[in-house]
């Protein structure tokens, strides 16, 4: 018999910027549901990169725009078949294209969903947040640094989930006379190495790679990937 997973803890996968993810981040994050029993997967953002795409500077040796969207669809679908069911969170890559399309005046009508434009089974759905048995889960734009969980945590006092910042992984609380709140980031799961991630290449930190769990909406933990 095949053991039905716990709805009530959450796998929460790390930026993936496809078709740049670092090798070994689907396995690691399988691994980890499995470990703890995870029945809802939340992907934090940024499942693509678009980097071709970007207002900024390109690679001329890079993948045409056509190409990166491509080899990204298909790493899309090889996660489609390992996770079924995945709520993700709108990422500031995500949206390369339907911001570009709005700042170019694209009317809404002509724009497909992210559902259609990545072509995603039914068990996919896109949103700004979502919130879980009372945690929020968000990508994180706008913000940085390794308290930025914890200070939309500590603002909303809610307990907080983010990506976005992919040198920066671990939990934090906040403790009033009256509750006590955490704030987890997941870092990323960007190859250092990919010309994607050349933006980087004069930090001083490298992208902390590994993923997230959240069981009954009260514990969190990071699982980092071991390389």
């Amino acid at each position: 018999m095949i053991k039905k997973f716990n709805s009530k803890n959450v796998l929460i996968i790390p930026d993936t910027h496809f078709p740049f993810e670092k090798k070994g981040i689907l396995e690691h994050c399988l691994k980890i549901q499995k470990k703890y029993n995870c029945g809802t997967v939340v992907h934090i953002g940024d499942e693509v990169d678009l980097c071709g795409v970007s207002q900024w500077e390109k690679d001329p040796d890079g993948f045409s725009p056509g190409t990166e969207a491509s080899l990204a669809q298909d790493k899309m679908k090889i996660w489609y078949k390992a996770f079924p069911n995945v709520k993700v969170c709108i990422g500031n890559h995500t949206a390369r294209p339907f911001r570009m399309a709005k700042a170019n005046g694209m009317p809404k009508k002509f724009i497909k969903s992210y559902e259609e434009a990545w072509e995603a089974p039914k068990g996919w759905k896109w949103a700004d947040s979502w919130e879980i048995d009372g945690v929020h889960y968000t990508h994180g734009t706008g913000f940085s640094g390794s308290n930025a969980a914890i200070r939309i945590a500590t603002a909303h006092r809610q307990n907080t989930v983010i990506g976005h910042i992919h040198s920066e992984a671990g939990i934090h609380y906040s403790v009033s006379k009256k509750d006590i709140v955490w704030g987890m980031q997941l870092g990323g799961a960007l190859d250092d190495k990919a010309y994607a991630a050349f933006y980087a290449k004069d930090q001083l930190k490298k992208s902390v790679i590994g993923c997230g769990v959240v069981l009954e909406g009260k514990l969190p933990i990071y699982e980092p990937m071991i390389m």
